[in-house]
């Protein structure tokens, strides 16, 4: 309304009854009016419609008159222009009706086309059309106000929606059902987003109970649920689905107003994350755990080395006496090619497994008597046999036996094994070697008394920077690299320090390869 008149807008096809109005208006209270007459109704539209084009943040006129009978278009008609499909029009609207009064069912459909209200003119005073106009004012006020609110509302229930439909987690709102004697918690579904419908095949669940929807759901969730409905604390935990091994993370909170305790489950399916985790968890485990044997690796390799260049130091500060007899010499010489052996012998060891690491060990492939190999790594390690008064019986069969490989790493493969069985039995041991044919293929056993290997040692024979614990009395060293230097999938498949390998035969028959040993 206007600091300094209040504007008027008559709408009246007599000139009689407009100024009469005026006159009321003018008695009817000390406020000042600015009147606009239009004697149609379509001068009247235009009038309104050059007022909100001049001024479009300002109501046109504070309040409309309106006559009921009008020669070109009705009241009704006016206010279903000046409404333009809202539920009100631009401005306050007053009807008024004529002398005889109106239809009460008529004045019903004034108001609900937009009028803030009626009066007849047979009972129009100064004081009732100047109430009239206040009320209708304030009416308009208080609707414009409450239209506000409503299409506020309306968008935040729609922005409210977007979210809740376009969230991808599975969410559902639930509300408590009310225990009965006997009756196991339990909650009902108030909504679902698209999320939650896709994710648990389940579409038409509104109004089913929690426990018909999650069966699976164990007894904790429930509980945790009715907390946070009781208490509104929001909750964020992790339960696993034994039945469907599926892992899931939840968070549960109220929304609303306090009264209605509605509460909102956010569910996400975990399963591959915690998979994940526990796979790194086991790498890491690994990884502390080799990083702990290669500690220990390359102390037991400071150790090997440092064993041979005592005696190596030794023979040379003899060396440098002056007048060293002949024999002395020999000795000394002995001393030093034999520590300068064994150190070749654990760099070799070490330059295997680096070849091997990085792939650059290149197979041979021919036709091997595999006789003749195993024969030839046993003469390799004899003197170590002999050494330690070993019993060795060797049993092979009576045919020849051709198999497909390297001949080098094939004898080495041997020699590390027996080498083995050699060095970790007591003396005075007994060890045999098996060489026999089981159908298309040949199988080798390897046998001994030793102190052989733990139950817990036997899945990681292959690894690098792996040994078994090693006591005062094993003095015969090694870095304990011979079985990774020879490494195979199917190498070990005996107990203990028995060990069986098994090769395709080479015959009529064609045979695999045996390269990859």
């Amino acid at each position: 309304m206007s600091s300094n008149a209040c504007r008027i807008l008559i709408i009246d096809d007599s000139a009689d009854d407009r100024a009469n109005l005026r006159q009321m208006l003018l008695r009817g209270s000390e406020r000042r009016y600015r009147f606009t007459d239009a004697e149609l109704g379509l001068k009247g539209l235009k009038l309104i419609a050059d007022a909100r084009r001049a001024e479009p943040d300002k109501l046109p006129f504070d309040c409309i008159l309106l006559d009921f009978n009008l020669p070109d278009i009705d009241a009704q008609r006016v206010l279903l222009e000046l409404c333009a499909g809202s539920t009100l029009p631009p401005c306050p609207v007053v009807v008024i009706t004529g002398w005889n009064s109106l239809d009460s069912a008529v004045g019903v459909k004034l108001l609900r086309a937009g009028a803030q209200d009626y009066i007849g003119k047979s009972w129009t005073t100064p004081e009732s059309i100047t109430r009239a106009i206040e009320n209708a004012i304030e009416r308009f006020d208080l609707m414009t106000q409450l239209g506000v609110e409503v299409r506020a509302l309306s968008e935040s229930e729609e922005r409210y929606r977007n979210l809740f439909d376009s969230i991808s987690d599975c969410m559902c709102v639930l509300e408590k059902i009310e225990n009965q004697a006997g009756a196991a918690l339990d909650f009902r579904c108030v909504a679902i987003n698209p999320a939650f419908a896709a994710n648990y095949g389940v579409s038409k669940v509104v109004g089913k109970t929690l426990r018909q929807i999650l069966p699976n759901d164990s007894e904790d969730c429930f509980n945790i649920y009715d907390r946070v409905w009781s208490t509104g604390f929001p909750a964020h935990f992790e339960s696993t689905v034994a039945s469907e091994s599926r892992d899931i993370e939840v968070r549960a909170f109220n929304i609303g107003e306090p009264s209605a305790k509605k509460l909102v489950v956010i569910r996400n399916d975990i399963t591959q994350r915690k998979e994940s985790e526990r796979k790194l968890l086991t790498l890491a485990q690994t990884l502390r755990s080799q990083d702990s044997r290669k500690d220990e690796f390359l102390a037991m390799l400071a150790h090997e080395l440092r064993n041979p260049l005592a005696p190596i130091a030794m023979a040379a500060q003899v060396l440098q006496r002056p007048g060293v007899d002949p024999a002395t010499l020999r000795e000394m010489s002995a001393i030093i090619s034999r520590q300068v052996e064994h150190m070749t012998f654990l760099v070799d060891d070490l330059l295997d497994v680096s070849r091997i690491n990085k792939g650059l060990i290149t197979l041979d492939q021919e036709v091997l008597n595999l006789k003749s190999i195993v024969a030839n790594a046993i003469e390799q390690v004899r003197s170590l046999i002999d050494k330690k008064k070993h019993n060795l019986s060797i049993h092979m069969t009576g045919n020849t036996v051709y198999v497909v490989g390297d001949v080098v790493r094939l004898i080495q493969i041997f020699a590390n094994i027996f080498t083995n069985a050699a060095k970790y039995t007591p003396e005075n041991g007994e060890i045999s070697v098996d060489l026999s044919i089981d159908g298309n293929n040949v199988c080798v056993t390897v046998r001994d008394n030793g102190v052989g290997m733990s139950e817990s040692l036997l899945p990681h024979v292959f690894d690098i920077f792996t040994q078994a614990h090693r006591t005062s009395d094993r003095m015969d060293g090694g870095l304990g690299l011979g079985l990774v230097a020879s490494e195979t999938s199917d190498w070990f498949n005996g107990r203990h320090s028995n060990s069986t390998q098994r090769w395709p035969i080479y015959g009529k028959q064609v045979c695999g390869d045996a390269s990859h040993i």
